[in-house]
């Protein structure tokens, strides 16, 4: 999914149904949950952490930080109708 939004210029943690799913993982656990995806041929990124709540919903790139809100429409559909549109 990282690769495809790369592609048409989408943000992958607002992309909503991408064939993606976004768990979270207890503390101290994510060693095993990686050996258990790993050992299935399940490909999983590590990307985020819990941070206290004070901090608030926030994406971190580098040095940049953002807030991160629900798109409210899925970025995909606007980038199938440009690649569509360029490709014609």
């Amino acid at each position: 999914a990282g690769a495809i939004c790369e592609l048409f210029g989408m943000k992958p943690e607002i992309a909503i149904a991408e064939g993606s799913l976004i768990l979270a993982v207890k503390e101290g656990h994510l060693d095993a949950f990686k050996r258990h995806m790993q050992e299935r041929n399940i490909p999983l990124a590590e990307i985020g952490r819990f941070v206290s709540k004070s901090e608030g919903i926030t994406t971190i790139r580098g040095t940049k930080r953002e807030p991160l809100g629900h798109p409210r429409v899925d970025p995909y559909w606007k980038a199938l109708d440009r690649a569509m549109a360029e490709n014609s």
